[in-house]
């Protein structure tokens, strides 16, 4: 293709999200064969062609250079990505998909209310029984690189299975770091975000690889896609 490959999430909560902003802006998601095709395009922007992936998929596609740019959130890219800036260009938010990456305690650890706290138990814990706090996370970069960064005390990291809010009640892990929206979970889950806890502030953004082909015509698809979404690159 010589236009824009935009690599789009395929379902997942962003979906719903993503059709309803490019709707709004004029431009909704249509296919480009039949009704049963999965060759989608954009209205109105017909140099514009959709890579449909999984919403944590977008990263790798965008950083090899298999698309040249994506819609997906900033908690995806940063985990998936050591170093993101040198892949792509600065994001733009797209207005939705707002949620946060953070730590989070069992509510009746009263004694937690900071990180500073946390890293105390951290240790009480070690002594007593031996070995480190286990840490549920399917964010294994972000929670590694915030916990080393901001606490001194030695934690476990357990990759999640299943609903990670469910682990400490599951006795798989004593806490968890995890993507939150509105902490109904959490409190129906019977955890709570320690203050400082929070690791990064994410949202749907749309992201331009430095990694990928350009054409001429994928440039001005490109600019054409964000003027009608009514965003620039900051």
């Amino acid at each position: 293709m010589t236009g824009l490959a935009l690599a789009y999430p395929s379902k997942g909560r962003l979906r719903p999200r993503a059709d309803m902003c490019l709707k709004a802006a004029g431009i909704p998601v249509q296919s480009l064969g039949g009704s049963r095709s999965y060759a989608l395009g954009l209205r109105g922007l017909d140099s514009v062609q959709l890579v449909l992936a999984e919403a944590a998929q977008i990263p790798g596609l965008l950083a090899r250079g298999e698309a040249q740019a994506g819609i997906t959130g900033k908690d995806l890219v940063y985990e998936q990505l050591a170093e993101p800036e040198t892949v792509l260009e600065r994001p733009v938010s797209l207005g939705f998909g707002e949620a946060r990456v953070a730590v989070a305690v069992p509510e009746c650890w009263i004694d937690v209310e900071t990180l500073a706290d946390l890293d105390d138990v951290a240790f009480a814990f070690l002594r007593v029984h031996g070995r480190r706090l286990r840490v549920a996370t399917g964010f294994r970069r972000l929670a590694g690189q915030f916990l080393t960064a901001r606490c001194s005390a030695p934690f476990e990291l357990i990759p999640s299975r299943g609903p990670t809010e469910a682990a400490p009640l599951a006795g798989l892990a004593e806490l968890i770091v995890d993507i939150v929206s509105t902490g109904s979970t959490l409190r129906a889950n019977h955890l709570r975000i320690p203050d400082g806890g929070v690791i990064l502030k994410s949202e749907a953004c749309l992201w331009v690889s430095k990694e990928a082909d350009w054409t001429d015509r994928g440039r001005d698809a490109l600019a054409r896609m964000r003027e009608r979404l009514g965003v620039a690159p900051e």
